[in-house]
């Protein structure tokens, strides 16, 4: 009879031993934050963009973002935290409206987590993402393909002038399907701005 007391204390300290914890998951007031702002730039790229490349004539939207002098329009399209040259693609490929980003290795992970883009593909080691990029557009035969570049609105200014010349170079004899992102910009911004 002593042994009968040891018996049922063991027994239950075993079985509340194998009982499954309930686990809470708490999530921070910043990865709130950022899913939040997430959404709105998935949405803001997938509803309001589609509309405004129509408008602005364009087949594709080339934004290059980089870490240091990063394009005004990084934050617009879930390229803030990049540090290497990264390539964001916006197009429609003949059924649906398409967001492709072209990055180097070490970028891809973190700009999957974002969940923001249809597709992110790593650029091969030393194959620059704006080479990548380039070679992506001339293959999809895209006629006119705005670029960072305005006189007028410095939020569509985003590229560097080397990065210019060497779009223009890699485009070789169609640079001049490489047009200003001006008026896209300005119809994207002002579509958001009334939401």
């Amino acid at each position: 009879m002593k042994k009968l007391p040891f018996l049922v204390i063991l027994l239950s300290v075993f079985l509340l031993s194998c009982q499954q914890e309930k686990q809470t998951v708490t999530i921070s007031e910043a990865d709130l934050a950022a899913r939040k702002k997430a959404k709105k730039i998935r949405n803001n790229i997938n509803k309001l963009l589609p509309k405004a490349m129509e408008k602005a004539n364009v087949d594709a939207w080339l934004v290059l973002c980089r870490g240091i002098d990063n394009d005004p329009l990084a934050d617009q399209i879930g390229g803030e935290n990049v540090v290497e040259t990264t390539a964001f693609i916006f197009f429609h490929d003949g059924r649906a409206f398409r967001s492709l980003v072209l990055a180097p290795q070490s970028e891809v992970q973190a700009l999957r987590d974002l969940r923001i883009h249809d597709k992110v593909m790593p650029v091969r080691e030393g194959y620059p993402a704006d080479f990548a990029a380039a070679n992506f557009l001339i293959n999809k035969n895209m006629e006119r393909i705005a670029i960072n570049t305005s006189y007028t609105n410095p939020i569509a200014d985003g590229l560097s002038y080397t990065q210019r010349i060497k779009l223009e170079e890699l485009f070789i004899d169609q640079k001049d399907k490489l047009v200003s992102s001006t008026e896209l910009v300005d119809a994207w911004l002002a579509a958001d701005s009334s939401k």
